[in-house]
């Protein structure tokens, strides 16, 4: 869980939070004054942009060209680290860990056009509660435990992930891998 920004600030550590209502507009302030296209953004919500491509496919500008402007933009603002084209994130200069995550988590119906990162200790929400959206360690931790007939007592520092937990469980079953699984069984608890 991450720490509040509150707090992190009150240590003298760097931190912050970012608003989707404030990304909207100040993406729409800027595509509009340098393409004259009206509110192409539709929403930004968990860490991803969401362009309006009715307005996006006009002939005037293409869209390549929209996002990669709003790309260069977002990454001027203040506490983002990274955006990036989901159509290209393996060629995006990112840490393994993170395309990993922002591949498992694309949805070509629900998800974003772009996706960004903040930095530590940044997250977009209210300035009263904490999030579980970042990729950072301290945000993305998932404390997990299984017990009970033929598990033996044990544990592990090695990296798993959440798209380890439906492999596992069927591993332990013995039954067939749910359809879509992108995980891997954890060997630690299967012993296999």
């Amino acid at each position: 869980v991450a720490h509040v920004p509150a707090f992190m600030k009150e240590n003298k550590l760097p931190a912050g939070i970012v608003s989707d209502r404030d990304i909207v507009f100040k993406l729409n302030a800027f595509l509009n004054e340098k393409f004259k296209v009206n509110n192409v953004v539709l929403k930004s919500m968990n860490n991803q942009i969401h362009f309006d491509h009715d307005k996006t496919d006009n002939g005037n500008v293409s869209f390549d060209v929209i996002k990669a402007a709003s790309i260069e933009f977002l990454k001027r603002l203040e506490g983002f680290a990274n955006v990036v084209d989901v159509s290209r994130v393996s060629l995006a200069t990112l840490p393994e860990v993170q395309k990993r995550m922002i591949t498992n988590g694309y949805n070509a119906r629900r998800s974003g056009d772009l996706y960004y990162i903040l930095n530590p200790n940044w997250f977009n929400g209210s300035s009263t509660g904490t999030t579980h959206g970042n990729w950072n360690p301290y945000d993305a931790h998932i404390p997990l435990v299984f017990m009970g007939w033929g598990i033996k007592p044990g544990a592990t520092n090695k990296t798993h992930y959440m798209t380890d937990i439906a492999p596992t469980l069927a591993a332990l079953l013995h039954i067939q891998m749910p359809n879509g699984t992108v995980g891997e069984p954890i060997t630690e608890i299967t012993n296999k």
